[in-house]
Parts: structure tokens; C-alpha cells; sequence
């Protein structure tokens, strides 16, 4: 068993962490910590389009950055 955060997360590993993973662990257990949950309705916003909307014109613009062209997502 496994508890970080002033024990606000417990969570058992099939197979022991090593050092490293432990630490990416416990960064990503603040990270977490650090959302801040409130009641209420979610909202979407798309930061591609000018008005805050997902289009496919707008995802277009985003893929070929601006006249740069990059061949692979050209074949999506």
C-alpha cells in the first residue's frame, strides 16, 4: 500500500515502484491536489477557432500552422 499527500491518496502497486517512479507518482499526486472541483456545469471552449468554437476549418488552420504544412497530418 501506497499513501502520499498527507494520506489523501492510497492506491496499491501490483509491482513495487522504483525511485524514480515514485517521485513521478508523487508530482503527479500534487498536480491532481492542486484541481479545484466546483459544482456547476462544465463549459467547453475550443482555443482553435476565433469564437471559442470548434469547426473543421478551425482544426484545419490549427493542423497546417499557418501555411507550414506538415506532410503527415496533410494524409489525415
Amino acid at each position: 500500500m501506497m499513501s502520499a499527500v498527507s494520506g489523501l491518496v492510497q492506491i496499491e502497486f501490483r509491482i513495487p515502484l522504483s525511485e524514480e517512479e515514485v517521485g513521478e507518482w508523487l508530482r503527479l499526486v500534487e498536480l491532481v491536489n492542486q484541481v479545484d472541483i466546483t459544482p456547476g456545469m462544465d463549459e467547453s471552449l475550443c482555443v482553435f477557432g476565433k469564437k471559442g468554437r470548434y469547426t473543421t476549418k478551425s482544426l484545419y488552420e490549427a493542423m497546417t500552422f499557418g501555411g507550414v504544412k506538415d506532410r503527415l497530418m496533410m494524409k489525415i
